[in-house]
């Protein structure tokens, strides 16, 4: 599939600004960011691809959901997403502060929150039984 990232980024922040504020990144300002997504910044993993923790060089700290190439997840579909998931913001969950879409990178960018997930909190640590 050939894509024109630059129509893409261009048709994103202008998307008739329609109540979202994203910002845009470079996949190369997300890779520096995650240290080229090194495994000790996995966060950890689901449906949607592999999270990890980063830093832009202004300081702020970063979750980034990376899509799996083989989620089968087009580019049209991701963007419904990123847009639908932009006018979800609340103060009750983790702000969505921008996305990379960039070759066949696509991903989301949010605010690094430190505590784990509200998973852990409300179903605890999953324990395996022993057989």
């Amino acid at each position: 599939m050939t894509m024109d990232t630059t129509n893409d980024i261009y048709e994103l922040e202008n998307d008739g600004n329609k109540g979202h504020n994203l910002k845009v990144y470079s996949a190369a300002k997300i890779m520096a960011s995650t240290s080229n997504f090194a495994s000790e910044n996995k966060l950890g993993q689901g449906g949607f691809g592999l999270v990890y923790k980063g830093k832009l060089p202004e300081g702020r700290e970063i979750a980034v959901k990376r899509l799996s190439r083989s989620s089968g997840q087009g580019l049209v579909e991701f963007k419904n997403e990123l847009i639908l998931i932009a006018k979800l913001q609340h103060m009750n969950l983790v702000r969505l502060l921008g996305c990379c879409i960039q070759g066949e990178e696509k991903m989301l960018v949010y605010v690094y929150m430190p505590n784990k997930s509200l998973n852990l909190f409300i179903f605890g640590k999953l324990i395996m039984p022993s057989y």
